[in-house]
């Protein structure tokens, strides 16, 4: 009786103190940014931009997957992009959010994920098999095109 009482208090302990590491040490499973662009203006904006984009363009799907933060802190929102390029089915991971500089509203547009499903390319990192030609598809597919009908500018970090 004395042994299991042990054991359990001894385990609760030891889950308080990893628990209390892991927040000191700000370990979390956050995914590194593959490619970041800026926009100059704000996060709904953007999105109504994509939305319009997107509407005039069949080929591509747009959906908002997620919301991030409040209007207080900043409002994002994670969205997910589709479309074929060559046969190749093309899916990209975006997150978007409010930002500031020098004091001007910016939106940070950062592309989390990109991935050739066709081939099985593409990941969570900039050193994934087929990255390279996924972002430049992004950018010559998707954001060259909607800035120049949207007569917006994002641009690349």
């Amino acid at each position: 009786m004395k042994k299991t009482f042990f054991l359990t208090v001894g385990l609760i302990i030891l889950i308080y103190v990893g628990k209390c590491t892991y927040q000191t040490l700000s370990i979390s499973s956050t995914i590194p940014v593959i490619k970041e662009y800026r926009y100059n203006g704000n996060v709904d904006f953007l999105i109504a931009n994509f939305r319009k984009y997107i509407s005039a363009h069949p080929f591509i799907t747009f959906k908002v997957t997620g919301v991030i933060g409040d209007k207080e802190s900043g409002l994002g929102y994670e969205i997910t992009i589709n479309f074929k390029r060559n046969n190749h089915d093309l899916t990209y991971d975006i997150k978007c959010e409010d930002d500031k500089l020098d004091d001007k509203l910016i939106t940070s547009l950062k592309i989390i994920a990109a991935h050739d499903l066709t081939n099985g390319t593409g990941g969570y990192g900039i050193k994934a098999d087929g990255m390279t030609e996924l972002i430049n598809n992004f950018n010559s597919d998707i954001l060259i095109p909607m800035q120049h009908e949207q007569t917006i500018k994002i641009t690349p970090l």
